[in-house]
C-alpha cells in the first residue's frame, strides 16, 4: 500500500508539473513573439495556435511518462514476495444452495464451500484458539482476509494478513501474480497450496491445501478445492481443531 501511495503522489506531482509548465508556456514571450502586422486578429490566432500546440505536446509527454511509470510500478508489485491484494471488479460467483447473501454480508469462497459473514472479526478455521483463516471488515465496508498457509514440515509458506501478503521464498517453488488481485503459490513439491483472488470489495475466493500448525503431517492437509458450491457456512459457523 505504501508503494501505491507513493505512486499516487508521483502522478499528482506529474499532473501539477504539467499544469504549471502549460501555464508558463502560454504566458511566455516565445509564444507571443510575432512579426509586426497590421492584422491584430491574425496575430492573436497565431498565438492561440502556439499555445494549444504547446499544451498538447506537454500533456502528451507527461502522459507518456505517467503511463510507463504506472507499468513499471505494477510490474514491480507483481514480482514482489510481499505486498497488497486489491479488489477486482469480478461478479459474485454462483452460491448454489446457499442462497443470496444479505447486503451487509461479506463472502469467502473456499473451494466448494461458501462462508457468509455478517459479524466481525469472524474466525473461519482455527487451531487451539488461534485463527488460521479469518475475516474482518474494513472501515470502508470491504472484506479483509487473513490466512496462514503451512507446509507439511510445519514451516510457513505464505501469509495474508488483512489483505497484506508475504511469501516465504525459501519454502516455495514458484509464486505467480497474474494481476494485483491474485496470488498463486506452489510449494517445494510443486503442489499449488494457495490460489487467492480478491474478487470484489465484498468477496474473496481461495483454493488451498491447508496443513494445520502443530498437527502431524500424517493427518494431511485440509483441502479447500473444487468449483461447484456444495457447503454453506453461515455467520455463526466456524471450524475449530483441538490438539487435545
Amino acid at each position: 500500500m505504501l508503494e501505491i501511495s507513493q505512486f499516487a503522489l508521483a502522478l499528482l506531482f506529474f499532473l501539477a508539473s504539467a499544469i504549471w509548465l502549460s501555464a508558463v508556456w502560454c504566458r511566455s514571450r516565445l509564444v507571443k513573439r510575432n512579426r509586426k502586422t497590421g492584422k491584430r486578429k491574425t496575430v492573436l490566432v497565431t498565438v492561440r495556435h502556439r499555445q494549444i500546440l504547446g499544451v498538447l505536446i506537454i500533456s502528451a509527454v507527461f502522459g507518456l511518462v505517467a503511463f510507463y511509470v504506472n507499468r513499471w510500478s505494477i510490474g514491480r508489485q507483481l514480482i514482489s514476495p510481499q505486498g497488497w491484494l486489491v479488489p477486482a471488479s469480478d461478479p459474485m460467483p454462483p452460491v448454489g444452495p446457499c442462497g443470496p447473501a444479505p447486503d451487509d454480508a461479506l463472502m469467502l469462497f473456499m473451494g466448494n464451500s461458501v462462508v457468509k459473514a455478517r459479524t466481525f472479526p469472524h474466525s473461519v478455521v482455527g487451531v487451539d484458539g488461534k485463527d488460521v483463516i479469518a475475516l474482518d471488515k474494513k472501515r470502508d465496508g470491504s472484506i479483509a482476509l487473513t490466512i496462514d498457509v503451512w507446509s507439511s514440515d510445519g514451516k510457513i509458506v505464505a501469509r495474508i494478513e488483512k489483505n497484506e501478503f508475504v511469501v516465504n521464498q525459501n519454502n516455495i517453488l514458484r509464486m505467480n501474480r497474474p494481476d494485483l488481485s491474485s496470488l498463486i503459490v506452489e510449494d517445494q513439491m510443486g503442489k499449488q497450496v494457495l490460489n487467492a483472488r480478491y474478487l470484489n470489495p465484498r468477496a474473496f475466493k481461495i483454493e488451498t491445501l491447508l496443513y494445520l500448525p502443530g498437527w502431524p503431517p500424517e493427518v494431511g492437509p485440509l483441502e479447500f478445492l473444487g468449483k461447484e458450491t456444495m457447503h454453506c457456512f453461515e455467520d455463526s459457523a466456524s471450524i475449530e481443531f483441538r490438539s487435545h
